[in-house]
């Protein structure tokens, strides 16, 4: 849990800046008083979370821990997913790209009405 927190803020720091090249003076300081905050706000739950977790009862922390693992799982999975579904539509497109010429196929009467459909983009305004 600490490592997480951890991982964020330091994230949330190198995106600030990234930001901060673009902004006036007192943009900056906004945004550094905004991101100062924020960390402070989240360091001070991962605090009492912490403390809680020493004092309190040792099932609840245990079924906490296992459901952040669970999330995590959940979290790494649906990255693999994407990254899978994102692979997988570009060799769909270059496949029908190079085995479809979709001018040709739009004029012909070979094809069915559906499968003209899926194969011939239709363009709506």
């Amino acid at each position: 849990m600490t490592r997480r927190v951890a991982d964020i803020l330091r994230k949330e720091m190198h995106d600030l800046t990234i930001s901060l090249a673009n902004e006036p003076d007192e943009g900056r300081r906004q945004l550094l008083s905004e991101y100062v905050s924020n960390a402070r706000h989240k360091l001070t739950k991962l605090y009492v979370l912490l403390r809680w977790a020493t004092e309190g009862d040792p099932s609840i922390v245990r079924r906490a821990n296992r459901a952040l693992e669970a999330f995590t799982q959940n979290e790494i999975r649906m990255e693999d997913a994407a990254i899978q579904l994102r692979r997988a539509s570009v060799v769909l497109y270059v496949a029908v790209s190079v085995v479809f010429n979709l001018g040709e196929v739009s004029n012909t009467e070979l094809y069915s009405e559906p499968l003209r459909m899926m194969l011939v983009p239709r363009l709506t305004f």
